[in-house]
């Protein structure tokens, strides 16, 4: 789960994708997990189940995996529901507020350069 604490009264979808890819990738850096679930499976990251792991660890570049994430939500890959409604655009917006609920689904795998 990812909680956005923001200033703003509202995001666009680009921003949210950014937001997780950032948060997911730090993550990982981070804690170093062997297998893991995100949103862009790293290049060289193999299958393992619902998760993926990575033959030998290195860090991720979260840059290029937000470079991925936008280009497969604009190619269809995945899409995002904002309260079980279908957000279609990089530039449509979310209101936040603590009623908000965002869903990421993917179709397909998304992976990232680095």
């Amino acid at each position: 789960e990812l909680k956005l604490q923001s200033e703003a009264q509202s995001i666009t979808v680009s921003e949210l994708i950014e937001a997780r890819v950032e948060h997911e990738t730090k993550r990982f850096n981070l804690m170093r997990p062997v297998n893991f679930y995100m949103l862009v499976q790293p290049k060289g990251a193999q299958e393992w189940g619902k998760s993926y792991r990575l033959p030998e660890h290195r860090d991720l570049d979260p840059e290029a995996a937000k470079v991925a994430a936008l280009a497969a939500f604009e190619k269809k890959r995945f899409f995002v529901l904002f309260n079980g409604k279908e957000l279609k655009s990089l530039t449509d917006t979310v209101p936040l507020d603590v009623e908000t609920s965002v869903s990421f689904v993917k179709l397909m795998s998304v992976i990232a350069d680095s």
